[in-house]
């Protein structure tokens, strides 16, 4: 595999912000509410090869009832907004996709889609629940936010840079069919994010374009039938700028094994689903569908086709069971040994939603994140009660949000038990956040921001979305003091805070400005 990348086509972070600001910063990419700010889904994005099994893991990140303050669910939930380019102008028939994780935690299933109209405008009409959303446009890097259903979302996309290679096999010789894909980087705690960018080439020499890449590290993924993947370094690509990325596809390794459930006994028609998972940039994670998928048999046993040497992440899904993961080594083919995927019984976790006040919410939205699950949401009931079964076990980010505040903590979930977890939305502070979005100097009327805090240890990350007025003005009161990261939503535009006890910060943003400095920036 052979990368050219001319020096100054890299953007990179600068070194010289404080720590607190370099924490935060990434706890904006990654952490707020699952915005971080590129990972959309392009419309072309992968599916399972044609004639696979109907599968019977559906995930619960699409809530087939979530209650609110007066026990009713609402009726044709949509999520709208405006498509923008980075100098604020509506951008016309630009793809605006909703994705959610149906199939597999690492999966992301299309739900809905639409093109937004001559002003950018866009309503998708969606069941009730959490969404990753993206839009993407020829010529523009894809942006994309995750939304509930109700929410007002504005999307900015940015110019895009460019990526040319070809595809080779294992000779040298060009390959002719081939996917390519396009995919950044998250936490391992955060659901994968699907291609950013997907697209399937034919091609005499293998050669291949790209020109929908967002402002942010990509990792480039090369697929073909009877292959197993291959995947470039990590990299950015400046807005304007050309780099090159040759890939060469290998024959991968067969994996076998079987699937049993919590007794022992074989369970049949389990999803199994192979992931390569490989540090990918300095904040982050890849995560991808890495092979072919298999269902197993009535014996439980499975066969997964053409799996790559290095790190595979091994999932098992089952509607009755939680999602069983095995991390397995590939090296050599023929010393491949079968595996053995024990299905759990998963975890429970309950509380009571609380306002500042500690007072029950009815209503509230509580939703979990994590690789394997993806989204998983409910809501509290009229005694601000929620409860979630049948959970992965691990590491999970848990967020409770209501009018436009949000808390966000870690919990551990451990299979087979009980998990109880209290949410309480952050306390009132006596310190005011205020500023202006503009794109080259005009305001930016209903841009959504996110505004993160590290409240302490044990205590979580206090989140809040303002939008901004039609002057572009935003303004946030009664916040406790610390170091924020203010963002605009779907965009690498970002920056920090100090907010003081009974003083004001301010923080004004330009889009334009920030990403014409990303596209100049050696």
């Amino acid at each position: 595999m052979r990368r050219q990348f001319p020096s100054n086509h890299l953007s990179r972070t600068s070194s010289r912000a404080p720590l607190w600001l370099g924490a935060l910063l990434l706890l904006a990419a990654f952490g707020v509410f699952l915005h971080f700010k590129s990972k959309g889904v392009a419309m072309g994005a992968a599916t399972p090869a044609s004639g696979a099994p109907q599968r019977p893991y559906s995930n619960r990140s699409v809530s087939q009832k979530l209650w609110g303050a007066r026990g009713a669910q609402a009726q044709s939930p949509v999520i709208k907004g405006v498509v923008y380019n980075a100098s604020g102008n509506p951008l016309r028939d630009a793809a605006v996709t909703a994705s959610t994780f149906e199939v597999a935690g690492n999966l992301a299933s299309p739900a809905g889609t639409i093109k937004s109209d001559e002003l950018g405008r866009f309503e998708l009409p969606l069941r009730e629940g959490t969404y990753q959303l993206s839009a993407s446009l020829d010529g523009f890097g894809p942006a994309g936010a995750t939304a509930h259903t109700g929410d007002t979302i504005a999307l900015i996309l940015p110019e895009s840079g460019v990526i040319t290679g070809r595809v080779l096999d294992e000779h040298r010789n060009p390959m002719s069919r081939f996917v390519i894909d396009v995919i950044v980087s998250a936490p391992g705690d955060m659901p994968a994010p699907p291609p950013v960018f997907s697209r399937r080439f034919t091609s005499l020499d293998g050669s291949f374009r790209v020109d929908q890449l967002p402002s942010r590290t990509v990792v480039v993924r090369a697929g073909a039938e009877g292959y197993a993947p291959a995947y470039s370094p990590d990299f950015n690509v400046a807005p304007g700028a050309t780099v090159t990325a040759d890939l060469t596809l290998a024959r991968g390794c067969v994996l076998t094994g079987k699937v049993e459930d919590p007794s022992g006994a074989p369970a049949a028609r389990v999803l199994v689903d192979a992931e390569a998972r490989t540090g990918a940039g300095s904040v982050g994670e890849l995560s991808v569908q890495t092979s072919d998928q298999a269902e197993s048999g009535e014996d439980g046993s499975f066969s997964l086709q053409n799996v790559p040497k290095g790190t595979v992440t091994v999932r098992a899904y089952s509607g009755d069971s939680a999602v069983t993961t095995a991390l397995v080594e590939v090296s050599d083919c023929a010393q491949l040994k079968p595996l053995k995927l024990v299905m759990g019984v998963g975890a429970s976790l309950s509380g009571v939603a609380r306002d500042r006040e500690g007072n029950p919410i009815a209503g509230a939205r509580l939703t979990l994140m994590q690789r394997t699950m993806g989204f998983v949401s409910t809501a509290s009931d009229a005694e601000g009660r929620f409860r979630f079964e049948k959970l992965s076990p691990g590491r999970t980010r848990f967020e409770l949000s209501h009018d436009g505040l949000a808390i966000q903590r870690f919990v551990i979930l451990e299979d087979g038990k009980e998990n109880k977890m209290d949410m309480v939305l952050p306390a009132e502070g006596t310190g005011q956040l205020r500023g202006r979005v503009t794109a080259g100097g005009k305001p930016f009327a209903g841009a959504q921001l996110t505004v993160a805090s590290n409240l302490g240890r044990g205590k979580g990350l206090g989140v809040f979305h303002p939008i901004t007025g039609s002057d572009g003005t935003y303004q946030l009161d009664k916040i406790p003091q610390g170091p924020y990261v203010v963002s605009v939503v779907s965009t690498p535009v970002v920056s920090g805070a100090q907010v003081k006890s009974d003083q004001t910060a301010t923080v004004d943003l330009d889009v334009t400005a920030q990403l014409t400095a990303l596209k100049t920036k050696e």
